[in-house]
Parts: C-alpha cells; sequence; structure tokens
C-alpha cells in the first residue's frame, strides 16, 4: 500500500507511516500509537488516492500532534528519573543492596563505570539510545535492565497498598503477576482468582494504582461490567474516571517512556 505513496508536502519525514487495509474497516480513521507512529485505517473499498487525500486533508492535525509528541520527548530529562507519574531526584530513590549489585555488575558487562550513580547511567543510556555504542542487542538487554528497577517499585507499591484494599472490599486475589500491557492497565482471572498488573502502572500516579486495583478486585466479584460491578467500583473509589483524565492529559509523555522502557 505505501508503494508510491504520494505524501503532501509538508508531511514530517521523520514521521512513521503504516497503512492498515481490512475489510471490516468501515471509515478512515488514523491516530498516533505509543512509539509515535501514524497509522491510517483504510477500508477495502478506499483507493489509495482517497487515503492520500484524507492524509492531506488532515495534514494541519498531523502536524500538530506530531509537534506535541516531539515537544514531550524533548521533555524528557536526563537527570531525573520518571516514577510514579513525576520526575524525582537519583539520590531519593533507594534500590535494595542486591539489586543495586546485580545492575551494577551488568552495567559494567557495557563498558559503564561504576563511579557515576548506577541508576543515573541506566536511564540515561536507555533514554539517549540513538547514541549507544554497544553490541548488537545491548538495547534490549538494558531495557530489560530499568525494566526490573520499575517492577520492584511497582511490586513493592501494589504489595502493600493491595492488601489494605482487599481488607476493606473482602476481596482477596489468590495470586498477582505483572506484564508489560500498554493498552491493558489491569485483568483478572475470575476462574483461578488471579490478577495482573502492567508494569506501565509505574509510570502512573498512585490514585491511578489504586483505581485499577479496586477495578480488578471487583472483577472477582462481577466479571462484567454490569450496574453491580460499577456500584462497588464507586463504592470505593470517589474518581474511577479520574485515570482516563490523567492519561488523556498525559497521553504523549507516557507513550514515549513506555515506547522506550518496555516495548
Amino acid at each position: 500500500m505505501l508503494k508510491n505513496f504520494k505524501l503532501p508536502t509538508g508531511f514530517p519525514p521523520s514521521l512513521v507511516l503504516k497503512v492498515v487495509q481490512k475489510r471490516h474497516f468501515k471509515h478512515l480513521k488514523m491516530r498516533f500509537c505509543a512509539d509515535s507512529t501514524l497509522i491510517v485505517n483504510l477500508p477495502r473499498y478506499v483507493s489509495k488516492r482517497a487515503c492520500e487525500e484524507f492524509i492531506a486533508t488532515n495534514l494541519q492535525w498531523i502536524l500538530k500532534h506530531f509537534d506535541t509528541i516531539k515537544q514531550q520527548e524533548a521533555n524528557i530529562s536526563l537527570n531525573q528519573f520518571y516514577l510514579f507519574g513525576q520526575w524525582v531526584e537519583f539520590e531519593t530513590l533507594l534500590l535494595d543492596r542486591e539489586l543495586e549489585s546485580y545492575l551494577q555488575k551488568r552495567l559494567q558487562d557495557f563498558g559503564f563505570e561504576g563511579d557515576c550513580a548506577i541508576l543515573m547511567q541506566l536511564w540515561q543510556a536507555v533514554m539517549q539510545e540513538n547514541l549507544l555504542m554497544n553490541p548488537i542487542g545491548a538495547k534490549s538487554k538494558l531495557q530489560s535492565l530499568l525494566r526490573m528497577v520499575y517492577q520492584k517499585a511497582l511490586e513493592s507499591y501494589i504489595s502493600l497498598h493491595i492488601n489494605a484494599i482487599s481488607q476493606k472490599m473482602q476481596l482477596f486475589p489468590k495470586s498477582i503477576c505483572y506484564g508489560k500491557s500498554y493498552r491493558q492497565l489491569g485483568c483478572c482471572r475470575v476462574k483461578d482468582q488471579s490478577v495482573r498488573f502492567s508494569l506501565r502502572l509505574a509510570l502512573m500516579p498512585y490514585f491511578c494504582i489504586d483505581s485499577v486495583i479496586i477495578h480488578e478486585l471487583a472483577h472477582l466479584r462481577y466479571p462484567h461490567h454490569g450496574q453491580d460491578f460499577w456500584n462497588l467500583v464507586r463504592t470505593f473509589d470517589d474518581n474511577p474516571q479520574g485515570i482516563q483524565e490523567w492519561l488523556q492529559a498525559n497521553y504523549s509523555l507516557n507513550a514515549r517512556l513506555y515506547q522506550k522502557i518496555f516495548k
């Protein structure tokens, strides 16, 4: 579809365009995904020319949103760490000795010196992926190390708070696990009474994490999003829509950080 595809004058050369054509698509639509790729959903009956005109007509919208994404990326600090929805100083983050020792050993394998803060070196290496001069596969290995830090932080928060919330709701999961899903922040398996949380939550404020905990615990009793389910959620969550409001307000930065760390 992209072969000989004519883009309008002014279309950003660094913006990746992905056209997806499927029979069940009813309308031409476009959106930016987590890695700032522009995705155009193209119905089977719509021609390539019509798609080109659609992109040209919406060029200003594309430029506006792409500029926002680039500004957010420029706002990614190399001297601070982003955790639980805010920028924090590296000095305020406490790593357990076992994790710190492990990170230091692994970073030395990539040629990093040990005289600087371990976490700062790791953060800067992942954020400046285009500057890395390391062997093939280094990017994914460094991301894996940084994900380990985020998972430790998220596990620590959730393990501390889910017990208190479970006591209030009188709903207790039999097991808790973690994944990297972007869209699904939490998941409940009623059959085995287990819940799973996305590591993306480590990039979000505490109130968002609490909302997801309440949401998934409520699913232990009510599998579907019926009225009884929402009544239970609202009993323990004063603002269940707050998480969506935060995501809309912080979409670009959150998506870029997710792409760099968890993708």
